[in-house]
């Protein structure tokens, strides 16, 4: 079930979890009914989904009856059971995304640009239904219900009000990400994908062919600024990928220092009579410099790839 968009759940995906018995967890609640009628079942409701966006993110499956956290029947409920009023299915979901939309601060967004809490409602027979809310891992964590101000988490199986030392560590962890996103936008800012540097070193072919120096400028700006502390990641996965990038970058431009002349004002060139006067050097050089480049192109997109999965660019 949780390998597939939510857009794709069967009732097959429900009952293989009734069949299979997987009980509740840390990411997983059976709920029986989902009532939205009155204030305090609304302020329930959200604070089971700050509960999840606050700890790893998860599913809530409502219309299932569990025992002991473990699932034993697939029940379903009507619409009216969500609110009286109710009368449509269209109704029920745009209540539900109005109520999380406006009930909870600050707005949940998951790891994934774009991603956001998303209920999908499987029929039943008669006029039941199971609600599948899925709620993603924030990364603008932590939040709290509007209107009594609780932080709650999510243990094993159950909710609780987040601890003062959880609420600090919670907010200096937003902080620190806040700072890495604003990073990650200097970053590709002085590297782009799309012009300078990076496109020149993928597409130029340097046996033998003269280059526009200018064409280097991003990376040398990269080199010369970024390694230092200033400049650092807090994330350690994405600060690795930097060292790794500066070293890589720091290689290339001095390879190109030492193996490359000036052929016309503001141009310069692998010697291309190396090719007959010294082969082997030649072949040596060229393959090196293109095997870095090739390296900084790999970790210059899995940076960036990888911080925006982490930062929700």
């Amino acid at each position: 079930m949780f390998d597939k968009p939510i857009d794709e759940l069967t009732l097959s995906d429900i009952e293989a979890l009734v069949d299979n018995k997987v009980p509740e967890s840390q990411t997983l609640d059976y709920k029986l009914k989902l009532c939205l009628d009155k204030d305090k079942d609304k302020k329930e409701f959200l604070a089971d989904v700050v509960s999840f966006a606050n700890t790893k993110g998860g599913y809530i499956i409502y219309g299932v009856r569990e025992e002991g956290g473990v699932p034993v029947d697939i029940e379903g409920f009507e619409l009216k059971d969500i609110d009286k009023n109710i009368k449509d299915i269209d109704k029920a979901l745009l209540k539900i995304e109005e109520l999380i939309e406006n009930g909870i601060e600050p707005k949940i967004y998951g790891m994934e640009p774009e991603e956001r809490c998303k209920v999908k409602a499987i029929k039943l027979q008669g006029n039941k239904y199971v609600f599948v809310l899925r709620i993603p891992k924030s990364i603008y964590s932590p939040h709290r219900v509007k209107t009594n101000g609780r932080f709650v988490k999510r243990g094993e199986r159950k909710k609780y009000d987040m601890s003062y030392d959880e609420l600090k560590a919670a907010f200096l962890g937003s902080e620190l990400v806040n700072a890495d996103r604003e990073l990650l936008k200097k970053f590709m800012e002085t590297l782009p994908s799309t012009e300078g540097s990076i496109p020149f070193i993928k597409e130029h072919n340097m046996a033998g062919y003269s280059f526009e120096i200018a064409r280097l400028e991003d990376l040398q700006k990269f080199v010369g600024e970024w390694d230092n502390a200033e400049h650092e990641f807090h994330d350690e996965e994405l600060e690795k990928l930097r060292k790794k990038l500066l070293s890589l970058s720091r290689d290339y431009l001095d390879e190109l220092s030492r193996n490359t002349w000036l052929t016309s004002p503001g141009f310069a060139a692998v010697p291309a009579e190396w090719e007959i006067e010294q082969p082997e050097r030649f072949r040596e050089v060229v393959s090196k410099l293109h095997r870095l480049a090739e390296d900084i192109l790999n970790a210059h997109q899995s940076l960036i790839r990888l911080g925006r999965k982490k930062l929700g660019l």
